[in-house]
Parts: C-alpha cells; structure tokens; sequence
C-alpha cells in the first residue's frame, strides 16, 4: 500500500493506539505464558507498554500473578472468566 507522500506515517512517539494482550490461561500453563511474554516483550511491547489482561476460569495463583508481572514493565491484571 502506498501511502500519500505528503504525509508521514504515524510513529510510536506520535500516536499510541489504545490496546491490551488479551491471554486466555490457566495456572498449569505458566511456563508457556512465561515464553510467551519474555517473546512479546523482547520484540515489541518493551516499547509500548500495552498491558496484559489474564483470564482463567479459576483465581489465579500468588505464584502465577507474580511471575507474570515481573516480565513486564506494563500493567497486568487478573480476572475469573
């Protein structure tokens, strides 16, 4: 796609989309979670800061809340589905 050339592409320092990681999970899968963040954040989020929003259809551990937000700088919540 060719944009306009008159116009510049809109840049991270300009416009920051409203958004958030939306993670569909369980406490059993916390290794999987944890590769996935270090992988989001490593290559993309570490710059953006988009939070991360945890479902499950149980509460969340101690262990599991902890170890997630200490991968990221951004906010994280939790909640029961």
């Amino acid at each position: 796609m060719v944009g306009h050339p008159n116009l510049t592409p809109p840049t991270a320092d300009k416009i920051k989309v409203k958004a958030a990681f939306v993670v569909l999970t369980r406490n059993s899968e916390l290794d999987g979670v944890r590769q996935a963040i270090q992988q989001m954040e490593s290559r993309f989020n570490r710059k953006f800061e988009y939070p991360y929003v945890f479902l499950n259809d149980e509460e969340f551990t101690d262990e599991f809340m902890e170890a997630t937000s200490s991968l990221t700088n951004a906010e994280t919540k939790y909640g029961k589905d």
